[in-house]
Formats: C-alpha cells, structure tokens, sequence
C-alpha cells in the first residue's frame, strides 16, 4: 500500500534588502526615504527607516574644551565610524537578517563624503565603513548646496548666526556634494560595489523616482540583497 504523508512546511522568508539614500545636509533624503518605504510596503514587504545620526562622542568631545583640541579630523572620522559600526548591529544587521527591508536616510557615503571634504585619505576612510552591510541600491538625491543650505539652517539658529556660518558651511557643503558625486561616478573609492541612482535636483520628484523603484524592485525579486 502506498501511503502519502504531507509535511508542511515552513514559508520560504525572502530575503532582507538594504537600500541607502544619500545626499548632503537639506537634499530632501528624508522624504525619500519615506516614499520609498510605502512604495515597498504597498508590496507586501515590512520596511524600517534608519536615520543617520551625529556622533555622540564627537558632540561630547567638540563641547568639552579639555578634548576639542584632541579632536582632529581623523579621530572625529574613526569616532563616526565606531558609531555607525555600533548601531548597525540592531538597526540594520538584524532586520535585514529577518528578512526586512530597511532604508537608510543617508549612511555610509554620507561619513565617506564628509570626511573626504575634510581632507582625509579616500582609501583610508573607506576602509572604515567596508564591513558595514553593503546596499544593494544607493539612491543619490542630488541637490544645489546653495537651496539645501537654507533648509538646514533657517530657524534652527538666530539669524546673526545663521547668516555668520552660512559661508562657511555652504563651502563644506560644495565640497561633500563633490565627493558623493565621485562616489557615485566611481571616481572615488567606496566601501564596497553598489548600483547607484541618481536624482536630478530640478525633476520631478515622482517621476525621478521610477529609475530608483525600478532598481529596488528588480533586487527585490531577484533576491539581491545581502547583509555582510
């Protein structure tokens, strides 16, 4: 006699994804982001945003007259790196490893970028982030650091100061939108390979996006991402 037994069997969970969303200070990346993260919801899939986030220990140190002046650009750099490294591990490693998607508001391009406007080596500081989880879609939100300016600093100081820093910051400002540029070019070493879209700063947003859904959703279906 033939006997036939079902075993059933567990879904098959598919795989996580890391996308990455970059560009300076006041590009818009967060709204991005958050369009990004419904689209892919719409798809069935569970999202978590993950904002880029100033070092704590740089703060601390660049308050404290006792270390600010041990606070060069290196030790800022490999403090950043440490951190980013540190909170990596629950808000990115694990969800993806759960098979989530997670969309980082800006990530490792954004330390790379601002430590190369800063002057320091491009092998060097991409050494720092290449054992972080590497995303399978970086999308650059192009912006002209003269509009993304105002948006980062209007309201959040007094305008005495604000029109005092503005110089200065939007000079920085020029010089990290060039690095991600390179970044993206490949002109620049990264941490590691990516797809890359870029978005024009003068299109429409909803149509810029199409190029970056399309990227996203071919690594959803064919299972492109990965956690390192």
């Amino acid at each position: 006699m033939l006997i036939i037994r079902f075993v059933p069997t567990r879904p098959i969970r598919p795989p996580g994804l890391l996308v990455a969303v970059e560009g300076i200070d006041g590009a818009g990346t967060t709204a991005v982001a958050s369009l990004l993260a419904r689209w892919i919801e719409r798809r069935g899939r569970r999202v978590h945003v993950v904002a880029w986030e100033a070092s704590a220990p740089v703060r601390r140190a660049a308050a404290d007259g006792r270390t600010r002046q041990s606070l060069t650009a290196r030790v800022a750099a490999l403090l950043v790196a440490a951190e980013a490294h540190r909170r990596t591990d629950d808000l990115v490693r694990r969800p993806i490893g759960a098979g989530d998607v997670v969309i980082a508001d800006r990530y490792a391009w954004t330390g790379v970028a601002r430590d190369l406007a800063r002057g320091l080596e491009p092998g060097w500081i991409a050494s720092l982030y290449e054992r972080l989880p590497a995303p399978a879609v970086v999308v650059l939100v192009r912006e002209r650091p003269g509009r993304a300016i105002g948006r980062t600093i209007d309201g959040r100081l007094p305008p005495g100061q604000a029109e005092a820093v503005a110089p200065a910051f939007g000079a920085f400002l020029d010089r990290v939108a060039l690095a991600l540029d390179d970044l993206a070019a490949g002109r620049s070493p990264g941490p590691w390979p990516a797809r890359t879209v870029v978005l024009d700063p003068d299109g429409r947003l909803e149509v810029g996006l199409a190029p970056a859904r399309d990227a996203i959703a071919a690594a959803l279906d064919g299972g492109e991402g990965r956690a390192a």
